[in-house]
């Protein structure tokens, strides 16, 4: 019989154990050997629950310069799944709200981020900053055809409002550390462009999750 080449879940069943597969199962090699096939429904190897990230203990509120994104705390996935996508970005809005603003995700290398040019791997659309003292989740955009990150990745999440007036929970730091970069509000780009803006203030920020294969 030949191999049929599984087209979506590539990692959860190699393309060498596959016998035979339909819309709804496939027929694999089991321990390596034709001796043993197993079916396999499809439904159920996909996808888990939505899950979250730790945010810092925030313990101040603190503005933000209009446009200027800012970071939270780096993140590390979870391996469960191969895959992973971003579904929503929460922040805790201080005791002042004012204006819009656009949550993200970043996928790094360091932590702190230190190299220029990291991805911009996920955004909300600009949402209005609501209510005041209360955590705000959105959704980030293209759910429907998500980006897919590798379990294990390291991810960081940010803010980022069209005004400085408005609030939002923080933390100081120890020392002063790469926090995030000034940009035009709105113009959110693929990879961090600019040079990074060193501070003692971290933002609470939580990145929301879930497994696909």
């Amino acid at each position: 019989m030949a191999i049929v080449v599984l087209d979506h879940f590539p990692f959860k069943f190699p393309v060498d154990n596959i016998l035979f597969k339909t819309d709804t199962q496939i027929l694999y090699k089991n321990t390596g050997t034709y001796a043993s096939p197993v079916f396999q429904d499809l439904a159920g190897t996909q996808g888990g629950t939505e899950e979250s990230s730790t945010p810092i203990t925030d313990t101040s509120d603190n503005a933000i310069t209009s446009g200027g994104l800012r970071f939270g705390n780096v993140i590390t996935l979870p391996t469960v799944f191969k895959m992973y996508e971003i579904t929503a970005v929460e922040w805790i809005n201080g005791a002042s709200i004012s204006g819009n603003v656009i949550g993200g995700v970043c996928i790094i290398d360091t932590d702190p981020p230190v190299n220029e040019g990291i991805l911009i791997i996920a955004q909300t659309l600009s949402a209005t900053q609501t209510p005041a003292s209360t955590l705000q989740k959105v959704s980030v955009l293209n759910t429907e055809n998500p980006l897919a990150v590798r379990g294990g990745a390291k991810l960081i999440g940010f803010i980022m409002p069209d005004n400085a007036s408005g609030t939002y929970r923080s933390l100081v730091l120890g020392g002063a550390q790469n926090i995030g970069v000034n940009l035009t509000y709105g113009g959110v780009p693929y990879a961090i462009p600019a040079a990074y803006v060193s501070s003692t203030i971290q933002f609470s920020v939580k990145i929301y999750f879930q497994g696909l294969f």
